[in-house]
């Protein structure tokens, strides 16, 4: 099975690892790479504990089959963050499926996916 790294970092901050609690995308780079699968970091306010808001950065590696919907705003809301392991498929280098369960706002399949950071929110959507 295959796992995100670096979630103790978010575990150490929030109490606990759920990509559920990602309730904002505030931040999207993409990284493309001729000839091979780009990567995606993308900057999220998290949910923490006691009502905390966090912001966590997180890559995205070996990306396709990217739909990323209402970026005009810089601001995508999160119903609820979907990272499902479908690494039983057999595809190559494709390990995870990322989505949005309440809307088609987000959609994506990636080979790794690490937390790069976790801090206090400077600032609340």
């Amino acid at each position: 099975m295959s796992k995100v790294l670096n979630t103790d970092l978010l575990i150490q901050a929030a109490g606990r690892w759920d990509p559920a609690d990602a309730e904002w995308i505030l931040e999207t780079f993409v990284r493309a790479n001729p000839g091979a699968r780009g990567s995606m970091t993308m900057l999220f306010q998290w949910r923490g504990a006691e009502e905390e808001r966090l912001h966590v950065r997180v890559e995205f590696s070996d990306v396709q089959g990217v739909r990323l919907a209402d970026l005009d705003s810089g601001l995508v809301q999160l119903g609820y963050l979907s990272i499902d392991d479908i690494t039983d498929r057999g595809w190559e280098c494709i390990r995870f499926h990322v989505s949005d369960d309440e809307g088609a706002d987000i959609d994506w399949y990636c080979g790794a996916i690490r937390i790069l950071s976790v801090d206090p929110a400077p600032f609340i959507v």
